[in-house]
């Protein structure tokens, strides 16, 4: 098999033709780099014909591969019914003139969750992750210690990156992470911590339980007012709905 002139491995080959036989569609894979898309991947699921996996031609060897995984992983989820998280019509949307910041913020809460899923059964497929977490550790350190962090958007914003990145990366990646967060936002990042611990009693390997997580940032952040979580029929549109759907207790 060879993807954009690259020949793919055997055991990738295997693990890519297992997961397209089992999709509703067939995958066309594309070059992202042709795209305006940041990132080293993509899904778009809108083409009834097919689902069009966008992927970054300039990695290389396995990097490449545990890449297209990743993407189709992301397929396999959305076919079992896993949640997404939309934005309200509500008032402090309608009020916002910088709408892009919204959706910015809904994508990361939905891929953060779905991508600590993900990352975790590359792990356990044999893949090494380690490109996407030394691209993230690059980012995080080119973090501007401007940020409002008074913002409870900007503070929702920085604590899924950070989270994503502390469930996904090695420890001492995790803990330099962590020790410059905290050298330019005064040990902001010692607050996340108790969050992450929470996340992991949760678990994030079924729809319920990713969804669960969704809200549970969600009302962490007291984002309400803009977020709506979805699972299959079911919209979890407030705190109550999130405590009553979920049973958590006062």
């Amino acid at each position: 098999m060879e993807i954009f002139n690259k020949t793919i491995s055997e055991k990738a080959e295997k693990d890519i033709k297992n997961l397209t036989s089992a999709f509703s569609k067939k995958t066309e894979f594309f070059d992202i780099t042709q795209t305006t898309l940041k990132g080293f991947g993509a899904v778009y699921h809108d083409n009834p014909e097919m689902y069009e996996v966008y992927v970054s031609s300039l990695l290389e060897g396995e990097a490449f591969e545990t890449n297209i995984i990743c993407e189709l992983l992301h397929i396999k989820e959305a076919e079992n019914g896993f949640p997404t998280s939309g934005i309200k019509n509500s008032e402090t949307v309608l009020k916002e003139k910088n709408v892009a910041f919204f959706q910015y913020l809904n994508h990361s809460l939905q891929s953060a969750v779905l991508d600590i899923n993900v990352f975790s059964q590359l792990v356990n497929m044999g893949y090494d992750t380690s490109f996407f977490t030394n691209h993230k550790l690059k980012l995080i350190k080119e973090v501007s210690p401007e940020i409002n962090m008074e913002d409870k958007y900007n503070q929702a914003s920085f604590a899924l990156q950070f989270i994503l990145f502390a469930l996904t990366a090695k420890n001492e990646e995790y803990e330099e992470a962590k020790n410059f967060l905290n050298s330019i936002f005064n040990g902001y990042t010692d607050e996340i911590v108790p969050m992450i611990e929470d996340i992991k009693k949760i678990g994030y390997d079924t729809p319920y339980k990713a969804a669960q997580i969704m809200a549970y940032i969600t009302d962490k952040y007291s984002l309400w007012d803009v977020f709506y979580i979805q699972l299959g029929n079911d919209k979890i549109r407030t705190k109550g709905t999130y405590r009553k759907y979920f049973n958590i207790e006062e």
